[in-house]
């Protein structure tokens, strides 16, 4: 009796050792949190900035050809007084210098979005596209990146290191199908740091003015992605 109440006793220990063998695999070579991510140099995505100062920023996603949206957009922030990072993609860039270069000259930071899932070794020609049409524009090289979708790799993270961008994510998703919802989203989850992505939609347009009044009346302060990554 004794030796099968052993034997037992060593089969569930060899067993539930290598249950947590397996289990340190997976978290070493895959994880939940994407942003836990690093490349091999120990590069990992910029998704909020410093905890201790209460500064947010608006991520500005351009995903549009409306360019009338994306000056209506500006006209709020600038109204405002509110700065604010707009990531576009080559195409937009290309296709609309001249909103690029309005938004540019009013002093916005300039980011540059991916517009599809690339591989390591595709990234290096999309970010030098990337740059050279934002660069055309503003007259300026592109030092953030943002992935389509947030999606990268350890691989990316180190080409883009490497080519001297920082990969930007966010913290706080406030895209809706209604102004509502993106106030709620925006505003419903403040913290020191944050970045709030948004989409130049126009529910996103009939919600800025309140979120930027709440958000300076729980007393934050706007600054862009480079200000927070300093």
């Amino acid at each position: 009796m004794n030796k099968s109440v052993f034997r037992l006793g060593r089969y569930y220990v060899l067993n539930a050792a290598i249950i947590g063998m397996i289990l340190c695999i997976y978290l070493l070579t895959a994880s939940t949190d994407v942003h836990s991510v690093m490349g091999r140099a120990g590069v990992s995505p910029f998704y909020r900035g410093d905890s201790a100062k209460r500064q947010v920023v608006l991520y500005m996603r351009v995903a549009t050809d409306d360019t009338a949206m994306v000056k209506r957009a500006m006209d709020v922030l600038v109204y405002t007084g509110t700065p604010a990072t707009f990531f576009v993609d080559r195409a937009f860039a290309a296709a609309h210098p001249g909103t690029v270069r309005m938004l540019s000259q009013n002093g916005f930071e300039i980011g540059g979005a991916g517009r599809k899932a690339v591989r390591a070794e595709g990234l290096r020609k999309e970010l030098a596209l990337t740059d050279r049409a934002i660069g055309e524009c503003t007259g300026a090289p592109v030092s953030l990146y943002s992935p389509p979708d947030g999606e990268y790799s350890r691989e990316t993270l180190d080409v883009a290191a490497a080519l001297g961008y920082t990969t930007v994510l966010w913290s706080v998703d406030a895209s809706g199908q209604d102004a509502d919802t993106v106030l709620t989203r925006a505003v419903g989850n403040l913290y020191n740091g944050a970045i709030i992505r948004v989409t130049v939609d126009g529910p996103t347009i009939e919600a800025l003015p309140a979120i930027v009044k709440a958000v300076k009346e729980k007393d934050y302060e706007f600054e862009t992605v480079g200000t927070l990554i300093q």
